[in-house]
């Protein structure tokens, strides 16, 4: 259990650490378009919609049903 919390502790202060390489990437491609006084705040706006996007998926994906034979992971279990 202990472990558990400790992963989710370390997920979570990494979170801006993960995310550095893909905002990096987008927002090189979008700031052509967005005003230079807006650069800041399109920043914040891109920052948040991933993390809404991202958290949509951790908030949805324990909710999904599987069938019987199929572990969360996605393969399936083996009939013995």
């Amino acid at each position: 259990m202990s472990a558990k919390v400790l992963v989710a502790i370390a997920v979570f202060f990494t979170y801006c650490l993960q995310m550095y390489a893909p905002m990096d990437i987008l927002w090189t491609r979008i700031k052509g378009r967005v005003g230079q006084p807006y650069h800041n705040l399109g920043q914040v706006a891109l920052r948040t919609a991933s993390v809404i996007f991202t958290g949509e998926f951790l908030l949805v994906s324990p909710i999904t049903v599987l069938p019987p034979n199929v572990r969360a992971h996605g393969h399936p279990v083996d009939a013995d």
